[in-house]
């Protein structure tokens, strides 16, 4: 091995040394909660996000953990500041300006799906009919503008067995969570457009120096993971992220 290998080899070992003491102190100060999303963030741990999360975690003796609880419950949370930090929360979505986000986990995008054998629908094409929803979950202003006729329900199951009985006209859904929902269904994907609305899926924190830190390094944490080629789940790691103000970096 060479000087020049060695020197590389060594200033690597520092930074990953300096960076797990600074990622364990952040950690132990934040308090996150997160939207239950089959597949995506679970309570035991098995969801796409689930896995990237604690394999950062795992960098660290840390073991911080996020409660995974009913999407309206976490953003009462939020907002009333029981928590600082929730996942997967846009900031370009949140009312309150003084949020920060981390870089996103992945992108969704969400979709309007109409029954099988129907003609795909847009969002002024779903006036005066019936539309599914899932309670807790935002789908941007384009959607809360339009003022349509909307039933909510807990998950994104019970749509699709609502749409097939006929007591609803289409419904919107996130991918890849609606992904999954058909897999559970054993049915195939329903007609669908284009996404109406891309949301970065991110932590979302109360701007403190406490949370700053804590994305500083856990965006640290990400790309160490994509750098490593760790992720050996085949979970999706950093993608490119849906253009925003105030995020953190590095």
């Amino acid at each position: 091995m060479t000087i020049s290998s060695n020197y590389r080899c060594i200033k690597y070992w520092l930074f990953l040394i300096i960076f797990l003491a600074e990622f364990s102190h952040a950690f132990s100060n934040i308090k996150i909660a997160s939207y239950d999303i089959p597949a995506i963030i679970q309570a035991d741990g098995q969801g796409e996000y689930d896995k990237i999360f604690q394999q950062v975690n795992g960098l660290t003796d840390s073991k911080l953990q996020y409660q995974v609880l009913p999407p309206a419950r976490v953003d009462i949370m939020f907002n009333s500041k029981q928590i600082d930090c929730i996942l997967p929360f846009d900031k370009r979505f949140h009312e309150d300006a003084n949020t920060i986000n981390s870089m996103p986990f992945s992108i969704a995008q969400a979709y309007i799906y109409s029954a099988k054998g129907t003609q795909a629908l847009t969002l002024d094409q779903l006036k005066n009919k019936k539309v599914g929803a899932r309670l807790g979950m935002l789908y941007g202003p384009d959607f809360d503008n339009a003022q349509l006729n909307v039933e909510y329900v807990s998950y994104i199951e019970q749509n699709i067995d609502k749409l097939n009985a006929g007591r609803i006209d289409a419904f919107v859904a996130w991918a890849p969570d609606s992904i999954q929902a058909f897999k559970n269904k054993n049915v195939g994907v329903l007609p669908h457009g284009r996404a109406f609305i891309s949301h970065n899926d991110a932590f979302l924190c109360h701007d403190t120096n406490a949370a700053r830190k804590f994305i500083k390094t856990f965006n640290r944490g990400l790309k160490i993971l994509h750098k490593e080629n760790i992720d050996k789940q085949g979970s999706v790691i950093v993608q490119q992220q849906v253009t925003q103000p105030n995020s953190v970096s590095h």
